[in-house]
């Protein structure tokens, strides 16, 4: 099966809110809406999501506010024991997220957990893998020989 690249947006995309966001991308080798689905499924097999909008847990009657929607209020890095508790009994790994004052994830954190979300419910040949890319600037970044900013006004 042949690898696509998805992009995951990380934050307020749609700008709408504190306008902060990050997007990664990621190659995977199933559709986009089988992915979408697994999420969906991995949220009613555990009884938790990472979105507010919609309950996908099928826990009838769930308030909008609540421990069972992760990560998903105004500057909340961070989930409650309860949750960790139902992550680490389903397989997911806290070897890398930061501990203090609670289990906090980074954007990137929360990129690896919304993937676990996928994984979860995916066939067992299901594989991913981030795309980075690293790259010289031609200009800027305190380089010695072209040191300067362009495109500056066109910026409001």
């Amino acid at each position: 099966m042949t690898k696509t690249l998805f992009k995951v947006p990380v934050g307020d995309w749609s700008q709408d809110g504190h306008n902060q966001y990050q997007d990664f991308y990621v190659y995977c080798n199933y559709p986009v809406k089988v992915m979408r689905q697994a999420y969906k499924d991995t949220c009613g097999k555990i009884g938790l999501q990472m979105n507010c909008s919609e309950n996908y847990t099928g826990i009838e009657g769930l308030p909008f506010r609540n421990w069972r929607y992760l990560l998903v209020e105004c500057e909340e890095s961070s989930i409650c024991e309860e949750a960790v508790d139902i992550l680490s009994k389903h397989g997911f790994s806290f070897n890398n997220i930061h501990e203090d004052k609670g289990i906090c994830f980074s954007e990137s954190d929360v990129l690896n957990l919304f993937m676990w979300f996928i994984s979860y419910s995916m066939p067992a040949d299901f594989e991913w893998e981030e795309f980075k890319i690293e790259a010289e600037p031609i200009i800027g970044y305190w380089n010695k020989e072209l040191n300067h900013q362009i495109g500056y006004g066109v910026f409001y």
